[in-house]
């Protein structure tokens, strides 16, 4: 198999000997990113993948400006920690997040999830629900 620069599928994916042993954990790992809605489904995985906000859109070609409509440049680390826009739903997700008692909040975690991915995952799609930015 090749390896994507831009996947952040663990190691133990890219290991598997065969097809055989690679579906099983896949199926395991893509559960989490079925859970709750369809769409903020497909705007997280956007998200994932750089392929939503404007400044991935600017990257393209399809968007003449990378910024926000705060004025800075607009990415998925501006949406999730910087943005002044989200204030609000980013304190409720933060609040659930600290329940759950998360020290290394970053990026990754919150689009790849972890072992409580569930939750995790219902939190991030509640911000991006509540923050109306994808409406």
């Amino acid at each position: 198999m090749i390896r994507g620069s831009s996947s952040l599928l663990k190691v133990e994916f890219w290991e598997a000997i065969s097809i055989k042993t690679w579906k099983p954990k896949m199926k395991v790992h893509l559960h989490f990113f079925s859970f709750g809605k369809r769409y903020t489904n497909i705007i997280q995985t956007k998200l994932r993948h750089n392929h939503i906000l404007n400044y991935d859109l600017c990257k393209r070609n399809i968007l003449n400006s990378l910024e926000c409509s705060c004025g800075k440049q607009e990415n998925a680390y501006h949406f999730f920690f910087v943005c002044t826009n989200y204030s609000i739903p980013r304190n409720t997700l933060f609040d659930c997040l600290f329940k759950l008692e998360l020290v290394n909040i970053d990026i990754n975690l919150l689009l790849c999830g972890d072992v409580i991915n569930n939750r995790i995952i219902a939190a991030v799609n509640k911000f991006i629900d509540e923050s109306c930015r994808f409406s």
